[in-house]
């Protein structure tokens, strides 16, 4: 089902809701609002979600919860005093939530290169990062960056190929990069050398996120860290397959635009006949 406007264009917010609302109503989707699942385990042979609204029980699951899951903050955040305000970038909305005063901003991805730039016209901000990216510009010859990655089959390159692998090793900064911000008055730093100090009046943490399943109670399907064990969404427990998870086959495994395909190659295993 085709996203309505035009293609080379960035959605707001609510064009998604309105998009995944129309795609559940145009295929009579059950989608359960309000509905978290609290356990899901293997019994009798089949598998057993607990949801608040009661259990529902199935052959097949799809963990389709994305990779965007636990906002991780780095332990020396307990280092910074109770006057210091403290915000992960999943929290982060506009620079009125941070007092007046200088911030710190750690994280060189897509989000923390963002929030500095914004957070520039209005406070001093220094940027931790802890390696240089590739920057791409948003738009390439009058077409977007990704009209691009997709035409040189970038975004659909699987990780385990040459292509993908350095793909995924460098994953890049898409538009702003740090000279750019840097002209606007950013301070980009990387590790602080011993001796040097920064006073920041607020930090955010622009960090990523962790794995977060303590509700996937189904012995070994997840490894020691917590992660789920599979490959390209499928993995040793029969039935539990996994989607949306970053470069789980390609870059597009976890962007919207392409997380259709996986879920092609997923539907597929799910429907085919038995062996």
């Amino acid at each position: 089902m085709p996203f309505p406007g035009r293609q080379d264009r960035y959605p707001g917010k609510d064009d998604v809701a309105d998009y995944l609302a129309s795609y559940a109503a145009h295929f009579d989707l059950d989608v359960r609002h309000d509905t978290p699942v609290r356990r899901l385990r293997r019994r009798d042979g089949r598998f057993e979600a607990e949801t608040d609204g009661g259990i529902h029980r199935a052959d097949t699951v799809v963990v389709a919860t994305g990779p965007f899951q636990k906002p991780y903050v780095p332990a020396l955040a307990s280092a910074f005093g109770t006057t210091v305000t403290q915000l992960h970038s999943a929290a982060y909305r506009n620079p009125e939530q941070l007092p007046p005063g200088p911030v710190l901003v750690v994280g060189g991805g897509n989000s923390g290169v963002q929030i500095a730039a914004e957070l520039a016209a209005t406070h001093e901000v220094t940027l931790a990062v802890g390696k240089d990216r590739p920057v791409m510009p948003q738009r390439v010859l009058g077409a977007d960056v990704f009209t691009w990655l997709r035409a040189l089959g970038i975004v659909r390159a699987p990780v385990t190929g040459r292509l993908g692998r350095l793909v995924k090793s460098r994953d890049p900064l898409i538009g702003k990069g740090p000279g750019h911000i840097r002209r606007h008055g950013v301070t980009i730093t990387g590790r602080l050398t011993p001796g040097t100090a920064l006073t920041p009046k607020s930090v955010i943490w622009a960090t990523g996120y962790t794995a977060d399943y303590p509700w996937l109670d189904i012995p070994g399907a997840l490894d020691a860290a917590g992660r789920p064990l599979q490959s390209f969404g499928a993995g040793p427990i029969p039935g539990l397959f996994h989607l949306g998870l970053s470069f789980q086959h390609s870059r597009g495994s976890a962007l919207l635009g392409w997380v259709g395909e996986d879920a092609d190659m997923i539907a597929g295993w799910v429907t085919a006949p038995p062996s």
